[in-house]
């Protein structure tokens, strides 16, 4: 699974989820179904915190 960043065209977000069933977009966040049944909800980090993680990888580009 990739979700993407439209405004600065990057990659936002990746993880290795097998045998997805269905991605639903409720109540203001992204839901994961998965084949065996589990239910993942992704959740959007604050500014703040992608600019710690940016910085940590050493993307400054991106951060700015």
């Amino acid at each position: 699974l990739a979700v993407y960043d439209t405004n600065p065209q990057l990659q936002a977000y990746s993880v290795g989820i097998p045998r997805i069933q269905c991605v639903l977009d409720e109540w203001g966040y992204i839901h994961i179904l998965t084949g065996d049944g589990e239910l993942h909800r992704l959740i959007e980090k604050d500014l703040h915190s992608r600019l710690n993680i940016l910085f940590k990888k050493n993307q400054y580009q991106l951060a700015l």
